[in-house]
């Protein structure tokens, strides 16, 4: 049986927490697991990671020549590497071309991980040539693939629609973790938000809302393009004493700082298929960390997990005003009374419950 992986990213590695927690869970399964990813933002230590990594030099850093060059930097890195008793693990579109190259060429397995709908992106103009060309890429790979998986059911059944094919679900949720021990509570309550500093995400409308707010900050907790604009809405607003930005923390960090929070932010705007679909990290985050959630209704898989398990509420709209009465209303409830919900949500959604499936796949796959 076929027991190395071979996994390509196009990122940095350091704080991929998705393939931190594949690669574990297959090496702790048996398999011999090699991460491949770029220096694309620097080359963060990898000390922490439990498995072998490499990274190839990336020079140009975005857009459209970032990811031409992606493609032959991995296309070589695998050239050079021994493939025998090997599968390939091709994560997101972004990095199927080489992958896919080898796997014909060397008859070498194939299990790609959907992230998101790379083709559907807001990123990705309408009608714009970088869309066409990834749109075409996706036509004539993602047909005909015998090993996938993905991250949530709208997802996989999108992809089944639209290619046929029939992905796994594979949940990006974290270990479980023992209940925090959370703080008194304080006349200052914390709604607070990490992932990517992003447009679509919300925040901007999260920030104005904090005008109608008294008695109450938003925390911010991530990194990314719109950082510094938003840091100067909040400023121009008038809620730049409301509103602390963190940066990018460790996952040691958020860990204990997440659970200070009274309420959990996560109101992604519907901005394409790729979002309408998305089943962010932050809401497993919240849910370990067993603080109740304020979602958006716009994203049909982050409105089920929330009245499932009844651990929160969901805005109707993106007005700012709105969202304030939202954010007055879940905290004029008793956090404590959520802790039963929470607790059971933590019990059945996190990454133990979802390793038999994934070494499943590769099983499969070692075997074809």
């Amino acid at each position: 049986m076929r027991n190395k992986v071979i996994a390509l990213v196009s990122n940095n590695i350091a704080t991929d927490q998705r393939l931190i927690k594949v690669g574990s869970t297959l090496v702790n399964n048996g398999f011999d697991f090699h991460l491949v990813g770029t220096k694309h933002r620097g080359a963060p230590n990898l000390d922490h990671i439990p498995f072998k990594t490499s990274r190839t030099n990336i020079f140009f850093q975005k857009n459209f020549l970032f990811y031409a060059e992606l493609q032959l930097r991995l296309l070589l890195a695998l050239i050079k590497m021994p493939k025998n008793d090997s599968i390939l693990l091709a994560n997101d579109l972004d990095t199927l071309i080489p992958a896919s190259i080898i796997s014909k060429l060397y008859r070498v397995p194939l299990v790609v991980d959907f992230h998101e709908i790379f083709s559907e992106m807001p990123t990705l103009k309408e009608g714009s040539f970088q869309k066409k060309v990834w749109k075409f890429i996706e036509t004539q790979l993602v047909p005909g693939l015998k090993h996938s998986y993905t991250v949530s059911n709208s997802y996989a059944n999108w992809f089944n629609e639209s290619y046929g094919i029939e992905p796994e679900i594979i949940k990006n949720v974290p270990k479980q973790q023992a209940a925090p021990k959370h703080s008194e509570a304080s006349t200052q309550k914390v709604v607070l938000y990490q992932g990517a500093i992003n447009f679509s995400r919300g925040i901007d409308k999260m920030i104005l809302s904090m005008k109608f707010l008294d008695q109450i900050q938003l925390w911010i907790i991530g990194d990314g393009p719109l950082l510094e604009e938003y840091k100067t809405l909040a400023k121009d607003s008038g809620v730049e004493e409301k509103v602390r930005f963190f940066g990018k923390l460790t996952p040691a960090e958020l860990k204990e700082i997440t659970p200070k929070a009274d309420l959990g932010l996560s109101l992604e705007e519907d901005n394409g298929l790729s979002y309408r679909y998305a089943l962010p990290n932050k809401v497993f985050d919240y849910i370990q960390a067993r603080i109740p959630m304020l979602g958006s209704c716009d994203l049909p898989e982050i409105k089920d997990v929330i009245q499932q398990y009844q651990i929160g509420d969901v805005i109707e709209n993106h007005n700012p005003e709105h969202i304030a009465s939202k954010i007055n209303s879940m905290l004029k409830l008793d956090k404590q009374g959520f802790l039963a919900s929470l607790e059971l949500a933590s019990k059945e959604l996190n990454w133990e419950n979802q390793e038999e499936k994934l070494v499943n796949i590769f099983k499969k796959a070692a075997n074809a």
